[in-house]
């Protein structure tokens, strides 16, 4: 096995174990939070739909066919998953979220070394090896600093953030790789108002990625800090 499908698979496994301790403990048929927020079962069927899109996408790429189509409006796209899966049973959600992770794994094993570092279909800026890092680690960090805020808990949603921004440091050296986790970690603290930590790692992901930048500029993530001083002497 080539060293990228290596740390693929490593990641699989880390994101897997990660979800059925933090997340489907809490998937049942009960209704979402108040105010809109999503219930676990909502969480756990988003990160689904997207890992067995990203995993459609791979397979396109080495096969040569045809992706399903998914909206370039990721809200418009999200509001769809949402609608289609809110009210299905819960035992579904959780069926449809192991097997996610199983048709995951199975895109990344057909993969050869040289199909991983290809153009992805959707985002040709990203290989397919960062389509796979970013719709199964990544995303699940996001959703479960989502999920454990809801809740009240905010240690465990800073746990989780700092989770995958760790993880991707410690299995990639790639700089788009490292920077794009430091920059997901710095919208993290910049939700929560929390400038000058959010900040810090905003600008550990500009200074591996230049090109996050000019995204920093319009980034609806970063509205609640983007008055504060620390962001406008890292943007001025």
């Amino acid at each position: 096995m080539t060293e990228m499908k290596r740390k693929l698979h490593r990641l699989i496994k880390a994101g897997r174990a990660r979800e059925e301790l933090s997340l489907l403990r809490f998937v049942s048929d009960q209704a979402g939070l108040p105010h809109g927020r999503w219930s676990a079962k909502d969480h756990l069927a988003h990160l689904a739909s997207w890992r067995e899109f990203a995993a459609e996408e791979v397979l396109a790429v080495i096969t040569g066919a045809e992706p399903r189509p998914v909206s370039e409006d990721l809200d418009l796209e999200n509001a769809k998953i949402f609608e289609r899966t809110h009210d299905q049973p819960a035992t579904e959600i959780m069926l449809a979220g192991g097997q996610s992770w199983a048709v995951i794994a199975s895109a990344v094993e057909a993969c050869t070394e040289s199909d991983l570092h290809k153009p992805g279909v959707r985002r040709p800026a990203q290989r397919l090896w960062q389509v796979i890092q970013l719709n199964t680690t990544t995303h699940l960090a996001g959703h479960l600093g989502f999920w454990f805020g809801d809740q009240g808990d905010r240690a465990a949603a800073e746990g989780s953030a700092k989770w995958g921004y760790e993880l991707a440091k410690a299995t990639f050296t790639d700089d788009r790789a490292r920077g794009a986790a430091a920059y997901n970690l710095g919208c993290f603290y910049a939700l929560r108002g929390q400038a000058e930590e959010s900040v810090r790692f905003l600008f550990e992901g500009i200074q591996l990625r230049p090109d996050l930048y000019e995204l920093a500029k319009h980034d609806s993530d970063l509205d609640p800090i983007r008055s504060s001083p620390e962001f406008q002497a890292m943007i001025d």
